[in-house]
């Protein structure tokens, strides 16, 4: 940072991000270089993991898969020049880009909501205000999912205490994902017919004991 002269006035430093090659930019002839692969699968399984569990997103297929091969690094840039040489000090690597946006006003709120767009920033209002700013939830709404991802690459997901959700701090920049729930399957034949056996044998049972 300071090499680059240092940040200006309008500088958002909440915002910062640390954006590294991903695994295309991979030099695989270089024996120093780490192979990301692994890493990656990782990544897509676990997003498998959370489609099957209900945590389905809108998103398609191409956004999901730039979502898995992110290499955005969330960092808190106003500690790391406040405390240099710590441990949220990372070492730039080959390739690192340093991005700073400038003091950025607006919330982005997209997914399961009837009008996403962009709302101007206030400190007053809660991650349900900017969601109500959208129009609201639609039908369709996971609202468990919902998770907010901010200006410098980190996301954060709701939480649930007894019957309540606990969603998080909404900050400028930021955008508010909710994702929409999982399709369920038509119930079959087969399975109309299991019902109408299993209440059958149950109907016997009580017939039988009231003899």
């Amino acid at each position: 940072v300071k090499r680059a002269g240092g940040l200006t006035p309008s500088a958002y430093t909440e915002g910062a991000s640390l954006k590294r090659p991903g695994p295309d930019a991979t030099n695989l002839g270089d024996k120093n270089a780490i192979d990301t692969r692994e890493e990656e699968e990782k990544k897509l399984m676990n997003l498998k993991r959370l489609q099957q569990s209900g945590a389905k997103d809108t998103a398609t297929s191409e956004i999901s898969q730039k979502i898995i091969s992110s290499d955005l690094v969330g960092i808190n840039l106003d500690r790391i020049l406040k405390r240099p040489g710590s441990r949220f000090d990372l070492l730039v690597e080959e390739g690192d880009i340093l991005r700073v946006p400038k003091q950025l006003q607006t919330v982005k709120v997209t997914g399961e909501v009837l009008s996403p767009n962009s709302i101007v920033f206030s400190p007053r209002k809660s991650f349900k205000q900017y969601v109500s700013g959208a129009g609201g939830f639609t039908f369709n709404a996971y609202k468990k999912g919902a998770h907010i991802r901010y200006a410098n690459g980190s996301v954060q997901a709701a939480s649930k205490f007894l019957f309540f959700n606990n969603y998080p701090k909404v900050l400028p920049g930021a955008e508010i994902l909710v994702p929409k729930k999982a399709e369920r399957e038509p119930l079959t034949v087969q399975g109309w017919i299991g019902i109408g056996t299993a209440v059958a044998s149950l109907a016997a049972i009580v017939v039988s004991l009231l003899r």
